[in-house]
């Protein structure tokens, strides 16, 4: 008898099992989430980074049903340089980037910060819009990189630890830090002394006397906490606007369904749309913050030594589409002709 109830009980527990894997089996499993690293300028606690990137990945989150997640990840936090990005979008390590600092790797892209080039934030967008099928096809080819929208930051300006009122305040300040190749020539026509840094050097740079000022975007500055050891900054004075794209993996890209592609299409084409907007009032908030929380002295310079500043700017457009090479003179052609110039 006891032999008995346990085969019967062995046989309940093998149905049970049986059933249990039927019902297992039949179950839909839940979509995986396809994680994207997005490497974007800023540091997390600027300005420019809490006021877009949070909500950027929500959006993307909320669009795809939970099944893209695109992390955005602020100045040194991957542990690579700036100038990596695009050989990094290239070998699969990131799947998404802005193109700050690599005009390096792709001369043309320097074009979209020349000093004074655009006449507002919105001329800037439209132009930099047009410009996609034209530099696209080589960063597709050479980087696997495909051009999703415009990045657009905030004016580009001059924070000092002296201040600055004339070109020949400038000139004395001596070194200036500077991001890229454009701000490096526009300082060198100033007679100023600028030094190529990337931001995750500057605040000790700036410690230690390597450099005395920095030009770069206004909620960097406060961002990169340039505003604790500077107490001078310039204003309204045309400088660039820190305009880049944003290109992800062409690879990772093609690789997702195509649903998620037009998740990925939409939502930075988004990011670029709401950037003129954006670009404005973190200038604005971010000079009130640097006068109101970090005690600095913002200035802008008489209309004289304004003028000097913006013809030195001019004088560097097309020197900086020669060093680039026959590329990047043909792509500035264009670029004068879509600005009516």
């Amino acid at each position: 008898m006891g032999k008995k109830v346990s085969l019967i009980g062995l046989s309940f527990l093998i149905m049970a099992l049986l059933v249990s894997t039927v019902v297992s089996c039949a179950k839909p499993k839940a979509p995986e989430t396809i994680v994207w690293k997005y490497q974007v300028s800023p540091t997390r606690v600027a300005l420019s980074f809490q006021d877009r990137f949070p909500a950027f990945e929500q959006k993307v989150i909320q669009k795809s049903n939970g099944r893209l997640k695109i992390e955005a990840y602020g100045a040194g936090e991957l542990g690579f340089k700036g100038s990596e990005r695009l050989r990094l979008i290239k070998e699969g390590i990131i799947q998404a980037s802005c193109t700050t600092y690599t005009d390096g790797d792709y001369p043309p892209l320097g074009l979209l910060d020349l000093p004074g080039i655009w006449k507002d934030q919105d001329e800037a967008l439209r132009v930099a819009r047009q410009l996609i099928p034209v530099m696209g096809p080589a960063l597709e080819k050479k980087f696997d990189a495909q051009i999703v929208g415009v990045m657009m930051y905030e004016e580009q300006n001059i924070v000092t630890n002296k201040r600055v009122l004339s070109l020949k305040d400038l000139q004395d300040v001596g070194k200036i830090r500077v991001w890229n190749l454009s701000g490096s020539l526009f300082l060198e026509e100033l007679k100023a002394s600028p030094v190529l840094m990337p931001g995750s050097e500057l605040y000790v740079g700036l410690q230690k006397g390597v450099v005395n000022g920095c030009f770069t975007g206004a909620s960097s500055q406060i961002g990169f906490k340039v505003v604790e050891l500077c107490k001078y900054a310039i204003r309204d004075a045309n400088l660039g606007l820190g305009l880049v794209y944003n290109v992800v993996s062409k690879t990772a890209f093609e690789a997702l369904p195509k649903d998620l592609q037009q998740v990925v299409l939409d939502s930075f084409r988004e990011l670029s749309d709401v950037g003129p907007e954006l670009s404005r009032k973190w200038g604005e908030q971010a000079y009130k913050e640097m006068e109101k929380d970090w005690g600095m002295e913002v200035n802008t310079l008489p209309p004289e030594e304004l003028k000097k500043f913006r013809d030195a700017g001019e004088k560097v457009w097309p020197v900086l589409a020669e060093k680039g090479g026959p590329e990047t003179i043909e792509i500035y052609k264009q670029l004068l002709k879509l600005i009516g110039k």
